[in-house]
């Protein structure tokens, strides 16, 4: 019995304070559109906040961390120092450089689009 209060105690508080972030996050947003209203900084105001979410969410909140974790704790009582920082560099070299690497050519496409390199801003 005591086992399910505690899960109990757990799931409210990361409940309760989930609700309050989106609460909180919905305030910030009402709060960008009324000072700012719509334009193209309050738009690249929210993309830039997109990537660092999508980073986050995969590598944080995903699949790949529930999978991860357990298989690094049995890597890391079975292994050495060396062959565990091997094991945790290869995941995270290949996350970045799927994720990176065609975000970095997007965002530079999407530059030269927005500010031609023939024209002069002041």
């Amino acid at each position: 019995m005591e086992l399910v209060m505690n899960l109990f105690k757990i799931l409210t508080n990361v409940g309760g304070m989930t609700t309050l972030s989106r609460v909180l996050g919905f305030i910030r947003d009402t709060i960008i559109a009324r000072v700012f209203g719509v334009g193209f900084a309050t738009d690249a105001f929210f993309v830039a906040f997109k990537i660092p979410n999508l980073l986050r969410r995969i590598s944080a909140e995903g699949a790949f961390t529930q999978s991860f974790v357990p298989i690094l704790s049995e890597y890391k009582e079975k292994n050495k120092k060396f062959e565990l920082n091997l094991f945790i560099n290869i995941p995270y070299s290949l996350e970045k450089t799927i994720l990176c690497s065609p975000l970095k050519n997007l965002l530079r496409d999407l530059s030269e689009k927005l500010f031609p390199r023939n024209q002069l801003y002041i």
